[in-house]
């Protein structure tokens, strides 16, 4: 094989891995950090499935799945089974404008769980690439943003924050900030690890407070697991 052609399969091989773990779900069924979304999108045709489950406070297993509609639109659902029961949707379009550098969308998302916990989430959100280390792959991205919660009876507009720390790759550490307003109480905060198993394999692990669209008293640990799947299109 040339030169140029195993390049060429190399780039591509990065390119699949880096995609591979920046596409994770997060627990609200849509390309993002833990909780909070990112301006982020799975490519076209596109799936990936997603499950973690939460323990310790709570014991929660979340499954989702993303698809690729077009290169800016994404849509994701979800099943959540334990201490509540429900269901989760959500929507995403990338901005064709990029102000300041920031990559930017909006999206929404709905959730129906057990106990009347209903809630609607609507969210403009920006990312933008803050330094690139080479020839090790080394990548900081952060992300800004701001949302109008409406949860079990509670409503308010939350500014978000977060960071994600790509090694190479393969690998990927974040955190995410969500300021608690109003009646909507305590602070979102997150930190995990991502890593990619294979190319369509990834794991994560962690600790948060989210509770579907708010914070909680207390943090949970969750471990999951996603499945990339192109189907070319």
């Amino acid at each position: 094989m040339r030169r140029w052609q195993k390049m060429m399969l190399m780039a591509l091989g990065t390119l699949i891995a880096a995609t591979a773990v920046s596409a994770y779900p997060n627990l609200n069924a849509t390309t993002g950090l833990v909780g909070l979304p990112t301006a982020t999108e799975v490519a076209p045709g596109t799936l990936v499935l997603a499950a973690d489950g939460l323990f310790f406070d709570r014991t929660l297993v979340d499954g989702r799945v993303v698809y690729g509609v077009t290169d800016r639109i994404e849509v994701g659902g979800g099943v959540v089974v334990g201490n509540h029961t429900g269901i989760l949707a959500n929507a995403k379009y990338r901005l064709p404008f990029t102000p300041f550098g920031f990559t930017t969308a909006v999206g929404a998302a709905f959730a129906s769980e057990t106990d009347s916990r209903d809630g609607t989430q609507l969210y403009f959100v920006g990312t933008i690439p803050l330094a690139s280390i080479a020839p090790s792959g080394t990548r900081i991205m952060g992300t800004l943003g701001v949302d109008y919660t409406n949860f079990d009876g509670d409503s308010g507009l939350r500014p978000f924050a977060g960071a994600q720390l790509f090694l190479g790759s393969r690998s990927e550490l974040g955190a995410e900030y969500g300021v608690g307003t109003g009646s909507l109480g305590k602070p979102v905060s997150s930190i995990y690890w991502r890593q990619l198993l294979t190319p369509q394999w990834s794991g994560q692990v962690g600790f948060t407070n989210i509770d579907r669209f708010v914070g909680r008293d207390t943090h949970d640990v969750f471990v999951g697991l996603s499945y990339l799947y192109s189907t070319g299109k």
